[in-house]
């Protein structure tokens, strides 16, 4: 049966490992709802499953024992959802339109500071990056509204910083944390604009973030072309999640 956690569950952060421990340690209890939301599925006194929602977006890990009926009620009602566990297989969703694994990998490499690397956490910088992360179509992406607000929130309580390279006047490119805290970081929407590509932009702001971030340091390769180029800069492979989308 699934309930609600209120606040931080030290039980549920034991459960949960890698990204997920880092998102709850960092995000449980510092965000209210609609921000945040967070459940557990037990049998008996076993915890069989862990689910939490951050902006819209539904993590689960599964454990063998989950009950697979009752988590796809539940996630059917999402819009997205990442899974990993041993139970995904038993999952029935009926509004799945797009399935993805999708690597996950942790930095192990050296980062170094670059001058500039510059904060774009404002309303001007955001506007810029926002058709940049649509254009890629490799997540879904909320409206602007939601996404300008959401992250604001998120930098403004210091869970959260937006970092990019300007050139020409204009951003060239930008990567975020998409959570961060005492345990480290968890860094998404890496971008560069088409007109500054293979110029090493990516490489040297995502170093450069590597080398301000305390702790453990998380991403997930959404392409190949990604993939590649964070093995190239020290992050190892550290196991894969499924992605779903929903219509």
């Amino acid at each position: 049966m699934l309930r609600q956690v209120t606040g931080r569950d030290e039980e549920l952060l034991s459960r949960l490992t890698g990204e997920r421990a880092l998102y709850y340690a960092a995000l449980a209890g510092r965000l209210p709802a609609p921000y945040f939301d967070a459940f557990v599925q037990r049998r008996g006194e076993e915890l069989t499953a862990a689910l939490f929602r951050v902006f819209g977006t539904w993590f689960a890990e599964l454990g063998e024992r989950s009950d697979p009926e009752e988590l796809a009620l539940f996630l059917d009602r999402s819009e997205n959802a990442e899974v990993t566990g041993k139970g995904i297989e038993r999952l029935r969703l009926s509004g799945v339109r797009r399935v993805r694994k999708v690597p996950f990998l942790q930095f192990r490499g050296e980062g170094g500071h670059s001058p500039r690397v510059a904060d774009c956490a404002e309303l001007s910088r955001l506007r810029e990056i926002y058709p940049l992360l649509t254009g890629e179509q490799l997540f879904a992406m909320p409206e602007f509204e939601e996404f300008y607000v959401t992250r604001m929130a998120l930098c403004s309580g210091g869970l959260s910083r937006i970092r990019g390279i300007v050139e020409d006047g204009r951003v060239a490119a930008c990567a975020q944390t998409l959570c961060e805290g005492e345990r480290g970081a968890m860094l998404g929407m890496v971008v560069t604009h088409p007109d500054y590509r293979r110029r090493g932009l990516a490489g040297e702001l995502l170093r450069s973030l590597c080398d301000e971030l305390p702790g453990e340091i998380f991403l997930a390769a959404y392409s190949e072309g990604a993939r590649r180029l964070y093995k190239k800069l020290g992050f190892v492979e550290i196991g894969e999640k499924t992605c779903l989308q929903f219509y």
